[in-house]
């Protein structure tokens, strides 16, 4: 399973970049990665409702609600962080994107983030970088 995280956004961009030739290298890992993540969301059950909810335009009131969840131009959810209006940083922090570390994805990218530091630092610091970019309910257990 080592590096399949890289292989799975890789081999996503390849099949994006059949279909349209004309995207750039960096456009393709980009839509692979969000096609990827769309599919997560999907994948568990509480996400995919939530995520057609706010899409629909109504407002849930039960599921995820502490993390003001709202579904963004690529239709992928995510939460309003408080950081949300410090300009300067990157927008993935920002507006963290909400996963479950009960889908497969999931755990690739937990795994991915913690092989990045060649098993040299520990649950705290994968954990660390991992909410640069991302809210993963749930995932305490799996590290």
């Amino acid at each position: 399973m080592y590096g399949g995280f890289k292989k799975l956004i890789n081999n996503t961009a390849i099949t994006i970049g059949c279909v349209n030739k004309k995207l750039s290298a960096g456009d393709r890992m980009r839509r692979g990665l969000e096609f990827q993540i769309r599919r997560s969301q999907d994948n568990d059950d509480k996400l995919c409702e939530l995520r057609k909810t706010l899409k629909n335009g109504q407002t849930n009131k039960k599921t995820l609600l502490s993390l003001l969840p709202y579904v963004d131009k690529c239709g992928i959810l995510c939460s309003h962080s408080r950081l949300a209006k410090v300009d300067h940083l990157p927008y993935n922090t920002r507006f963290p994107i909400i996963l479950s570390s009960e889908t497969d994805f999931a755990k690739l990218l937990v795994q991915s983030a913690h092989r990045e530091h060649k098993h040299g630092v520990g649950a705290n610091a994968v954990k660390a970088k991992l909410k640069e970019a991302y809210h993963i309910t749930g995932l305490e257990p799996y590290l």
